[in-house]
């Protein structure tokens, strides 16, 4: 059976992601020891009770694309590339987009670091944000 969402939460920042995005193991070399400390975000926070980011990016910064990087309790890396529906909603919603991520079984909570990593428009070095993480 074919269920549809109404266009009105499809609008809603928290409806961008409602099956979760995945995960993907990370390389050990892709996994920061810390933010870059530039701030692409002015909110960047991870929710560990609803494995959810909620971020809203600065307007004056030219991003084209996003991942949340995440170190979980054993040290291994995960990352969540953004999909289209996060993307949109940042373009759509004043910078501001809620990631539902999807609870992968290899991740061992809790999460140890989360960052958002934005990669910048006309090549220049991805901006790496620390994610503060809350209950």
């Amino acid at each position: 059976m074919n269920e549809h969402k109404p266009a009105a939460a499809a609008q809603r920042p928290e409806a961008a992601m409602d099956q979760g995005v995945r995960a993907r193991p990370l390389p050990q070399n892709e996994i920061p020891e810390h933010g870059t400390g530039s701030g692409a975000c002015s909110v960047c926070q991870f929710s560990a009770g609803q494995f959810q980011i909620d971020e809203t990016l600065r307007p004056d910064v030219p991003w084209a694309s996003q991942r949340v990087l995440l170190l979980d309790a054993r040290g291994s890396g995960f990352a969540y590339d953004a999909p289209s529906q996060v993307i949109a909603s940042l373009r759509t919603q004043g910078g501001r987009a809620i990631w539902n991520l999807a609870r992968d079984p290899a991740i061992a909570l809790p999460p140890q670091k989360v960052w958002l990593e934005t990669t910048m428009q006309g090549g220049a070095e991805p901006v790496i944000d620390n994610v503060e993480i809350v209950s």
